[in-house]
């Protein structure tokens, strides 16, 4: 007659000590590898662009200025073709811009006022928007149906859109939203309940959900590769993600000391920016999974980095911060070269033209600002 071993069952002080020993030796692990990276950091960028010649000032002046929200202005975008500005604020209505006149093309009001996120389809065909109803809302962005003002000049369309679907799936509200690819037919969330998916818009339903952060995803940034993405988070890490990959994980993670706000992809995709809460930005490489570059200082700077973007040479690194104001960084030079009060409240996206000739900024005190060298 066979006799059967019964393990006794693991006490919660048990479980508990086994997941701190597992955590320690993951820190451990950590530990080594970034050792290890630092050993084969023989040269940061600045020493290697050393014979670079510098940019001088370069002082950005004030264009024109957009106003028509009466609230935050909590998200806003450039379309593909530069010619017009996505923006949703507090007061819970999306406006289309002319990204050069500063008409306004489009007054879309939503049924979620509180929405803290927008964006455009590729082809400007399709709105998608999200916030604290933790749910993806896709609008069409154009309508037949157009009301003529009073001096029959412009047309204005105020009428509110019958959502094509809705996404949802999250457990936290929605802090960002791209969409993936030029065809329009996926877009990408982030939100708080520590996930970014992405969505099929034709179906209505999730493909993937991407569960790597330990914390409030806040941005998402995508490049040239529609397979490619990034997120950073206030778990102080950016994670890269590639859609293909099964099961779906992160393909590459980088550290930072603190909480991420905002993330923006090098224009070749190769490396990649991140800003934080302690007022710093740390560029890092993808081919040598390490991290190049860091500007500023966290003693020297109070404000908390709150958008960063790119101009298309990849030379220059906008920043935009918590009090309003923003400049460019010289990354190989490690150079701060303006510094422009720019908003009287927080800023909270940064866009730039293609041909690098103009920039726009959104921010608290409800407007939206174009900018020119």
């Amino acid at each position: 007659m066979s006799t059967t071993m019964v393990m006794p069952a693991a006490t919660t002080e048990e479980k508990l000590r086994q997941i701190q020993n597992a955590k320690a030796e993951t820190e451990a692990l950590r530990h080594q590898i970034v050792y290890r990276k630092n050993q084969v950091l023989d040269a940061t960028l600045p020493e290697v662009a050393s014979g670079t010649p510098p940019l001088g000032d370069l002082r950005l002046r004030g264009r024109s200025v957009f106003k028509g929200h009466i609230g935050k202005v909590y998200s806003m975008k450039l379309s593909r073709d530069d010619q017009y500005l996505v923006s949703a604020a507090q007061d819970g209505i999306v406006l289309v811009w002319d990204a050069y006149t500063t008409s306004k093309c489009e007054a879309i009001p939503l049924e979620n006022s509180w929405v803290l996120a927008c964006a455009a389809s590729p082809d400007n065909r399709l709105l998608a928007t999200g916030g604290l109803d933790n749910v993806c809302t896709i609008s069409p962005l154009q309508e037949e149906s157009v009301l003529l003002d009073e001096r029959n000049k412009r047309r204005s369309r105020i009428r509110p859109r019958t959502p094509l679907c809705k996404l949802k799936g999250h457990r936290g509200y929605v802090s960002e939203i791209e969409f993936l690819g030029d065809d329009g037919r996926h877009v990408i969330t982030a939100s708080t309940d520590m996930s970014v998916c992405v969505w099929d818009v034709e179906k209505g339903e999730r493909v993937l959900a991407l569960s790597d952060h330990l914390g409030d995803v806040n941005d998402l940034a995508t490049t040239r590769d529609p397979n490619i993405l990034a997120s950073a988070a206030a778990d102080n890490t950016v994670k890269l993600w590639d859609v293909r990959q099964r099961p779906p994980r992160s393909i590459q993670t980088f550290h930072a000391e603190c909480e991420l706000n905002t993330v923006d992809f090098f224009p070749d995709g190769n490396a990649v920016a991140a800003g934080g809460e302690d007022g710093v930005v740390r560029l890092y490489d993808r081919r040598c999974d390490c991290r190049i570059g860091v500007y500023g200082s966290a003693d020297e700077l109070n404000q908390a980095v709150t958008s960063i973007k790119f101009t298309p040479s990849g030379r220059l690194l906008v920043t935009g911060w918590r009090d309003g104001s923003f400049g460019q960084w010289d990354i190989l030079k490690n150079v701060w070269l303006s510094h422009s009060p720019g908003h009287s409240a927080e800023i909270t996206n940064i866009q730039v033209a293609h041909d690098g000739h103009r920039m726009y900024t959104s921010s608290w005190d409800s407007t939206l600002r174009a900018w020119e060298p």
